[in-house]
């Protein structure tokens, strides 16, 4: 490349950051909101769980969204049999919904349970968590307690505390009613001063659609199901008034947005657009490390692990990062059996002045990676297997990157599996 043409490449890039900060500074946000209603008897799934949205479609805007929020009532009727029990999902309420949704007619992310965007939104912030209690009278109180947050809006469980077990000691069956209202985001926007995951909402040609959906009420995966471990003749079903509002962030330009004297009207490129990849490897053997490989060709920013073992989420005691798929090519490496695995709880705290859900293992590599990365760039500390994605950004490939977790020795294998679920950036042609 000649030295003109590369002046003019970061002429043109310059123009491109300077337009997209003056679009960040003065663009205005506004909520679109759609009204999600469930019929009653739903028992949940792909075809009976699906929520009818009104308006159907979202409308054209020349606008960008940002982030959507979802504010769910649930109302649930339980019904246990003489001697009959199930289980709260540990992950319950946001076990208890699937979203997806498409823009162009590709999915920037399959059907997929809110669990996944509540540890998202709880490692993108300190000491945050949606269902804590707010900072009312009866802080701190959990959010299961009663009474319910008063400061922190939608959220009271209606007496349903996530982990605990509903048992009908009786000698006939017994229906119990749940109103269940909780808040669950989607952060779209990964970087506060880039376009980073913003979606287009102008384009009538990709039309962005949503669907949510009520998960199947019981089942055996806890991250994905809000009971677990029903016995034989339990039932949930969805009465009357089950609803979501769910709310689009949208940011946008109008004329008195801009100061007086502006020439020209800015316009954002987003240029990396956010996908989510989720698995669920089963893991056979106590004691023997799993490794897990990550091969989407994405600019990997968060991978979030669940580690189940009959239908409970677990501890482990090794969780790394390898550069490879061999454990001596660790990026870095907590291990019980070199008395360093303690050190991951002490750093989590430290990052997030927090402690993660049981269960939950996080490689966060890019809101402040565990443990502490010093960056040099705002990329430094972040990977991609793919070689030429990692040239286009200034860093180097991993192509075999892998993450790794080992259930303890001894530990009863039953069903043992890792929900993973990998948050990273793509770029995209807007």
């Amino acid at each position: 490349m000649s030295a003109a043409a590369a002046n003019t490449g970061n002429s043109a890039a310059a123009a491109q950051a300077a337009n997209l900060a003056g679009w960040l500074a003065h663009a205005e946000t506004n909520p679109w909101t759609q009204l999600a209603t469930l019929a009653s008897g739903s028992a949940g799934g792909a075809s009976a769980g699906l929520f009818t949205l009104n308006p159907s479609d979202i409308p054209v805007s020349p606008t960008w969204c940002k982030a959507i929020k979802y504010l769910v009532t649930l109302n649930l009727a339980v019904t246990l049999p003489a001697g009959g029990s199930v289980t709260v999902s540990p992950f319950f309420p946001f076990s208890s919904l699937i979203q997806a949704l498409t823009l162009a007619g590709a999915p920037p992310w399959n059907q997929l349970e809110m669990t996944a965007w509540y540890l998202d939104a709880v490692s993108r912030a300190q000491d945050y968590d949606p269902s804590f209690a707010g900072l009312g009278e009866y802080s701190p109180v959990s959010a299961s307690a009663s009474p319910y947050q008063d400061d922190g809006g939608n959220w009271d469980l209606g007496g349903l505390v996530p982990g605990s077990t509903l048992t009908n000691s009786g000698t006939a069956p017994v229906t119990t009613d749940y109103t269940v209202k909780f808040t669950v985001r989607q952060q779209l926007q990964r970087r506060r001063h880039l376009g980073f995951g913003l979606l287009p909402f102008g384009d009538n040609e990709n039309r962005p659609q949503n669907k949510l959906i009520l998960a199947p009420t019981t089942g055996s995966n806890p991250e994905q199901v809000p009971f677990i471990n029903a016995s034989a003749g339990v039932t949930v079903q969805t009465t009357a008034g089950s609803q979501a509002s769910i709310v689009y962030e949208l940011m946008g330009l109008d004329g008195a947005s801009l100061p007086p004297g502006t020439k020209g009207t800015p316009t954002p490129t987003a240029s990396f657009g956010l996908q989510v990849d989720a698995a669920s490897p089963s893991i056979q053997n106590a004691g023997a490390i799993q490794y897990f490989a990550h091969k989407t060709a994405m600019l990997y920013e968060a991978i979030h692990h669940i580690l189940v073992n009959d239908n409970l989420p677990i501890r482990a005691d090794y969780f790394a990062l390898w550069l490879t798929n061999v454990q001596q090519n660790s990026r870095w490496e907590f291990d019980a059996s070199t008395n360093t695995f303690q050190d991951y709880y002490e750093m989590v705290h430290e990052r997030y002045q927090r402690y993660f859900p049981k269960g939950h293992f996080l490689a966060d590599l890019a809101g402040g990676e565990i443990p502490q990365f010093p960056n040099a760039t705002p990329l430094a500390a972040q990977m991609t297997p793919d070689v030429a994605l990692a040239a286009t950004l200034g860093i180097s490939p991993t192509p075999a990157m892998s993450t790794a977790l080992r259930v303890p020795a001894g530990t009863t294998m039953t069903g043992a599996y890792a929900r993973v679920y990998s948050f990273g950036l793509v770029p995209v042609p807007y």
